[in-house]
């Protein structure tokens, strides 16, 4: 992804040096640690990062291409917004004031309130919303058709009604009950928390640059052009919409890298070396600490179970393992190996929202299926854990530790911080019974 959006951003700052100057472009978009950390999982959240930045390009550029250009970038525009949609409906939200900035470029704008009504601007117009209206409908139509026949088999292929992705998305996440089960937030949150702990410096600096612009009639004519007006556009349409729904995790926000560090790019050039340094600072010190730290202990716990049943499966190869992840996030299920070969993988169960009670009650069902059972838990909560693992008559042993701090369930006491900052693993035994 960084690649790719590395290729737009030059182009782009090749097409507007003033508005969009190139190194301080590329140098803010590869300190924001969304970049870094988030371009590879979650894959909807990255594929949807990548379309927005092609389109960004795509429109940013329309002013200086040749008829027969601007007409395939506005196809291409529309494929985008097409297979945008069909990723993540959310593209929508980000991309929605875009066409403003095209109505703009041709003579039509609503950011200088200027209109050059034209029997040729009209004619544009038109062409290219057109264009861009078959590359919608193109790119709907493939995905109806893969998604139909994916989830309806070839039978069902050209039956009504057709498989519909996006209103899927939107049916679920209208109803309140479905959000609650991944967490509710407060309105605000993506505005206040999300968007500074995601892109810090980069967000401050563009909001202060809209500050300005809306406050000041001369930095109105001046700072603020066009180009990085459309941009802080889809930042401020994105964060709106987008905070109308109640569960908001930060990596909603990732499509939102591009725009914000070229919309901050002018500020950072402006920047001496000591704000330089400290923006490059703020930038890096998230990187690290969700890079290193945060949630670090799922794959070395994972390394540690799949070991553990490789060999069990060496001695009892029809052995069934039940590995639990308490309070952690969701496990990502393909670095299970052992068992893959033989067609026994572990059953994986996930409880993040859960009680203590919830989990001695799933680890007495696990046990009395015969399986091996093994509990992933934080540190933090290991005390009420193994309170509950001893009422129900369990015995719990520490296998092993790994780095880990969760945000959900931080370490209260600062006297055992480096104690507690720990994911451990446990194997399970009820009514002292071996599993079969």
């Amino acid at each position: 992804m960084p690649t790719r959006a590395d290729c737009a951003i030059s182009l782009i700052c090749r097409r507007h040096p003033r508005s969009f100057p190139l190194w301080p472009c590329l140098v803010c978009y590869a300190s924001a640690w969304p970049v870094l950390l988030l371009s590879s999982r979650p894959l909807s959240n990255t594929a949807e990062s990548i379309l927005f930045s092609i389109a960004l390009w795509a429109v940013l550029t329309l002013d200086s291409a040749a008829p027969t250009l601007a007409l395939f970038k506005c196809f291409a525009a529309g494929v985008l917004a097409g297979a945008g949609m069909f990723c993540r409906p959310t593209f929508a939200f980000f991309s929605c004031l875009l066409p403003f900035y095209v109505l703009h470029v041709c003579g039509f704008s609503v950011f200088t309130w200027k209109l050059h009504l034209t029997w040729t601007n009209v004619r544009r117009v038109v062409q290219w919303a057109a264009t861009a209206a078959v590359g919608v409908a193109a790119a709907c139509f493939c995905f109806v058709a893969g998604d139909s026949y994916f989830f309806a088999g070839y039978g069902k292929l050209f039956e009504w009604p057709p498989v519909l992705t996006p209103l899927n998305f939107a049916r679920y996440n209208a109803n309140a009950s479905n959000l609650a089960q991944h967490g509710l937030h407060p309105r605000y949150t993506h505005a206040l928390v999300n968007l500074p702990l995601m892109f810090g410096p980069a967000a401050l600096a563009v909001a202060s640059a809209v500050a300005s612009w809306l406050w000041s009639a001369k930095s109105r004519s001046a700072a603020m052009t066009v180009e990085r007006l459309a941009l802080c556009a889809c930042v401020a349409s994105g964060l709106a919409l987008l905070s109308f729904v109640p569960h908001q995790e930060p990596r909603f926000l990732a499509p939102l890298a591009m725009p914000l560090a070229l919309a901050a790019a002018p500020a950072f050039a402006r920047a001496g070396a000591l704000r330089r340094t400290s923006w490059i600072a703020l930038a890096v010190a998230p990187a690290l600490y969700f890079g290193l730290l945060h949630q670090a202990g799922i794959v070395p716990a994972i390394a540690h179970v799949d070991a553990a049943q490789n060999a069990l499966q060496q001695l009892l190869p029809d052995a069934h393992t039940d590995v639990i992840f308490f309070h952690t996030y969701m496990p990502p299920r393909h670095l299970f190996v052992a068992g893959a070969a033989t067609g026994n993988p572990p059953h994986v169960i996930e409880m993040s929202n859960h009680t203590a009670a919830e989990l001695r009650e799933r680890v007495e069902a696990s046990t009395s299926a015969g399986a091996c059972i093994y509990v992933v838990v934080p540190a933090t909560l290991a005390e009420h854990v193994e309170y509950a693992f001893l009422l129900g008559g369990c015995s719990a042993h520490v296998e092993a530790e790994f780095l880990h701090l969760t945000n959900e369930d931080p370490p209260t006491d600062w006297h055992t911080l480096f104690a507690l900052l720990r994911l451990r693993v446990y194997s399970v035994l009820c009514n002292r019974v071996t599993p079969s």
